[in-house]
């Protein structure tokens, strides 16, 4: 876990160095968010409300029902609604959006499948999925005056 203050600043450079750097510019990946529904309302982030991605054309994949996935955590009637849209990395073109994301507007990840990466924003950092263990640690020690001190990571 990549953890950075919520200055908009340091938080979009950071970002964007980091994804530059694991992408590569003019890289494919696929961004996928959705929006969770109960009972014919849409509940947490609705997609609609989201200014960032408005002009972004998305596949909808079919609902999932949260409640037959973990009966204990979901009621009946709530679903997840995933999305995703295929597009090409550049460096400060997705800043509106890794913006939304830190203002807990959006939720959101980007996948390479080329370069076997997801990378997962959220509001004050970035967790990383790498390939494995050996990418994990030459990004680890590359960008280790930027990870928490905390014994935990956190």
């Amino acid at each position: 876990m990549l953890t950075m203050k919520k200055n908009g600043g340091i938080l979009l450079d950071r970002q964007n160095k980091i994804i530059t750097d694991l992408l590569g510019n003019a890289s494919n990946f696929i961004l996928v968010t959705g929006e969770y529904s109960s009972k014919g309302y849409t509940e947490l982030h609705p997609l609609a409300d989201v200014r960032s991605i408005a002009k972004t054309s998305f596949v909808l994949l079919d609902p999932i029902d949260l409640n037959k996935l973990s009966p204990d955590e979901y009621e009946i009637g709530q679903f997840y609604k995933p999305m995703f849209s295929e597009q090409i990395w550049q460096s400060n073109k997705f800043d509106s959006i890794l913006k939304d994301i830190a203002d807990d507007k959006l939720r959101a990840f980007f996948i390479s499948v080329d370069k076997k990466i997801i990378i997962a924003p959220y509001d004050g950092g970035v967790d990383l999925i790498l390939k494995d263990i050996e990418t994990r640690n030459i990004y680890k020690q590359k960008y280790s005056d930027w990870l928490s001190q905390r014994e935990d990571g956190l």
